[in-house]
């Protein structure tokens, strides 16, 4: 298998070059990005799935929204 980078690891790696944008590519992948994740999944998607679904399938749907947010579809297609 070909794994593919991330597309947080290849703005890491071509940020290296310059001291300031490496810094601010690692605050934005370290703690911006889990931050909106974190609102976006658990804050808005969670609160809404719990309006109208039981708290355990509100769960689930968030869940598999994170996972298919998360899955790289580089090794389905390689």
């Amino acid at each position: 298998y070909v794994f593919e980078q991330q597309v947080a690891v290849l703005y890491l790696e071509h940020a290296r070059e310059n001291s300031f944008a490496f810094f601010l590519a690692c605050i934005l992948t370290i703690v911006l990005a889990p931050f909106v994740e974190e609102l976006l999944f658990r804050g808005i998607l969670q609160n809404f799935c719990k309006r109208y679904l039981s708290c355990y399938s509100a769960l689930g749907v968030t869940a598999l929204f994170f996972a298919s947010f998360h899955y790289s579809f580089a090794l389905v297609l390689s």
